[in-house]
Order: structure tokens, then C-alpha cells, then sequence
């Protein structure tokens, strides 16, 4: 989001690649251990204490 701001989100780092498809990967990497977390680490783990 700060890219935006900063306005270098549309600038060309390869051809055909943006900032923005950089970005899309640090994001589809968080997802990605969400799901996990949400959809096997918890259901497996229902005893276990929370750290909060």
C-alpha cells in the first residue's frame, strides 16, 4: 500500500512484471499459512492454550 503512494507500484521491474505482481507474493505466502493454520494446525490442536 505504500507503494501506491509513493507511486512506484506501476513501475517495470522485469518486462512485463510490476512492483505490484512483486507484492503478490509476500501476500499469497500469508494465505498460505493462514489456511494452514486455520484448517489443520487448530483443529489438530484443540487442547492446546492460547499465548493470549
Amino acid at each position: 500500500m505504500i507503494s501506491e503512494f509513493l507511486h512506484f507500484d506501476e513501475q517495470m521491474v522485469l518486462p512485463g512484471i510490476t512492483f505490484k505482481h512483486l507484492a503478490m507474493i509476500p501476500f499469497s505466502i500469508g494465505i498460505l499459512i493462514l489456511a494452514f493454520y486455520y484448517l489443520y494446525w487448530k483443529p489438530k490442536h484443540k487442547n492446546a492454550l492460547d499465548s493470549l
